[in-house]
């Protein structure tokens, strides 16, 4: 019997034992979820969607789907996972890192004057959940229009230069005869000190 690791979306697996090696069914689901996932993060539809439903029904999560009586909202809140899993994929390859919300990952997303939060709590269970935020509030949105072209963000070549850089400066450093558990150590403790440093502005600006 195989255990069988399941991705819903990229933050959200769960296990299962299969006595079938090929796995067909798996397969033809990931790729279901992937086709749903590019349609949904292809127009303004669902954001629309999203954004008139949390004004009616404030903050929610996609567990709220066992409560919904209307079958249109009920079909659409399945797909609240996956929409957040297209937010990230952007994101991703854009250097676009979400917000540390209580137990989970949030990213902000943008519409004209419409802003929505779309995140993931994770716990004994996987809950998706969205809410309306303030044009106010905003810091870090993303334009849901960039999403829908794909639009490379203006600084991405740029972080890739420095991260090719990087990378080189890293192998020739191992290269030169320097222990790779010195320089892993060595840059982890770079980045828990930049980490530190920007909690301490961060308290002093409070």
């Amino acid at each position: 019997m195989k255990r069988i690791k399941e991705k819903y979306s990229d933050d959200c697996y769960n296990y299962r034992y299969s006595d079938n090696d090929n796995d067909d069914l798996l397969t033809k689901q990931l790729n279901a979820n992937r086709e749903i996932m590019k349609n949904i993060m292809s127009d303004r539809t669902y954001f629309e969607w999203l954004s008139e439903f949390t004004e009616k029904n404030g903050g929610f999560c996609d567990t709220w789907l066992w409560y919904i009586k209307d079958d249109l909202d009920k079909e659409n809140l399945k797909y609240l996972g996956l929409f957040y899993a297209g937010i990230k994929e952007y994101a991703k390859k854009n250097y676009i890192y979400p917000d540390n919300c209580n137990y989970g990952y949030a990213y902000r997303v943008r519409l004209n004057e419409e802003l929505l939060e779309v995140g993931v709590i994770i716990g004994h269970d996987v809950e998706y959940f969205c809410k309306k935020m303030s044009v106010e509030e905003d810091s870090k949105s993303i334009d849901l229009d960039d999403i829908i072209s794909d639009k490379k963000q203006d600084n991405v070549e740029i972080i890739d230069s420095y991260l090719s850089s990087l990378a080189n400066m890293v192998k020739d450093t191992y290269n030169r005869g320097v222990p790779i558990q010195a320089i892993s150590r060595t840059l982890d403790e770079t980045v828990s000190g930049i980490k530190k440093g920007k909690n301490n502005i961060k308290k002093l600006v409070k």
